[in-house]
């Protein structure tokens, strides 16, 4: 059975988000934080899901997110997690557009500001350097829709042709001192 809901993983304590903490304790959301030297013995299984930081990790790949339900926050390991081939940290931006509706979106009126103030945020590329599983729920606010937060569903193509065993969402709005309350 579960233990907790949200397994949060970070390089050590001082790369705790104190914004996504917030996140998770106003979800009323169980969680515990792991840090990267304590990955390979920690059993994820005791976990709802992982959610995983933009931090400079010495092996992101020790991370099991595609082996279970997962969130990863900017675009730093997207080609590690068969997201895609790469994330693009883009100019100073601060609207989005809903591309798809979803529990995720459904509250959210379109476009909406990401950030309280113009800040960078990360993006995937179009089809065809992306996982093709992936949905574009929340892309950018141009012509070119690129997305900024999507999800992979279970039985869905990853980057890398395999098959998703577990849901897996990317979130590219990773100024968290700027996040709005759609964000």
């Amino acid at each position: 059975f579960l233990i907790f809901d949200v397994a949060y993983v970070v390089k050590d304590l001082s790369f705790v988000d104190n914004d996504i903490i917030k996140v998770l304790n106003d979800l009323v959301l169980d969680y515990e934080v792991i840090v990267e030297a304590d990955v390979l013995t920690t059993d994820f299984n005791d976990y709802a899901m992982i959610l995983v930081n933009d931090n400079s990790f010495s092996n992101a790949k020790n991370i099991p997110v595609n082996a279970h339900n997962s969130m990863v926050v900017g675009g730093r390991y997207v080609n590690v997690y068969k997201i895609a081939d790469y994330a693009r940290t883009e100019n100073p931006r601060r609207t989005a557009r809903i591309r798809i509706l979803h529990d995720i979106t459904k509250d959210i009126i379109s476009p909406f500001n990401m950030y309280t103030t113009i800040v960078d945020y990360d993006r995937l590329p179009l089809i065809g350097e992306r996982a093709d599983g992936l949905r574009n729920l929340v892309g950018t606010d141009n012509s070119r829709e690129y997305p900024i937060i999507g999800i992979v569903g279970i039985d869905k193509q990853l980057n890398d042709g395999s098959i998703s065993g577990n849901r897996l969402a990317y979130f590219g709005i990773t100024e968290s001192d700027f996040w709005t309350q759609d964000a």
